[in-house]
C-alpha cells in the first residue's frame, strides 16, 4: 500500500461520513437511555501509531464499526479508539504505547471484526500528563465482536 498522509487520511474521515468534532445526541443521558445496549464513547478519540491523534468527536460503537473498519481499510492504518481524556490536550502526547495498552476498541485493516476491551471489576490509576490520573476500570484482554451482532 502506498505512504498515506495526515490530510489523505482527514479527508477519509470526512468522506465515510465521520466528522470531526462530531455529536451523535444533544442529551449524552437521553442518548444512552435510547441505547442501552450501545458501546458509546461522547469525545472519543481515535489514534495511529505513525499519526497519534487523528479524529476526535463523539461514537456510538455499535453502530459506527462499519464506518471506523472502512477508515482502516482504505488507511491501511490500525485504529485505536479511546475515552476521552486518555487522549486529550497534553494527553495526546502521551507515547503511543500508552494509548495502544488503555484503547477501548481496535479496527485493524482487513478484518470482518473489531476487537473491544473487557474490563475486570477493579480501577486501576492511569498516569497521564502533568502527574495527573484517570481512573477507569482496569483493561483487560480483547474480544471479538463481529459486525452486526
Amino acid at each position: 500500500m502506498k505512504k498515506i498522509n495526515r490530510v489523505q487520511i482527514e479527508e477519509i474521515f470526512r468522506e465515510t461520513g465521520l466528522h470531526f468534532s462530531r455529536m451523535i445526541g444533544g442529551s449524552k443521558s437521553l442518548y444512552r437511555k435510547t441505547h442501552k445496549n450501545d458501546d458509546i464513547l461522547f469525545n472519543a478519540n481515535i489514534v495511529a501509531e505513525r499519526f497519534k491523534k487523528l479524529w476526535w468527536g463523539d461514537l456510538n460503537i455499535t453502530l459506527d464499526a462499519p464506518v471506523i473498519q472502512r477508515v482502516a481499510d482504505r488507511t491501511g492504518l490500525t485504529l485505536y479508539v479511546l475515552s476521552e481524556m486518555l487522549a486529550r490536550f497534553d494527553n495526546e502526547d502521551l507515547p503511543f504505547r500508552t494509548h495502544k495498552k488503555n484503547a477501548h476498541a481496535k479496527f485493524v485493516p482487513g478484518c470482518d471484526h473489531y476487537l473491544s476491551r473487557a474490563y475486570k471489576d477493579e480501577l486501576v490509576a492511569i498516569k497521564l500528563t502533568r502527574g495527573a490520573f484517570y481512573i477507569s476500570s482496569k483493561p483487560d484482554k480483547w474480544e471479538k465482536v463481529y459486525y452486526g451482532k
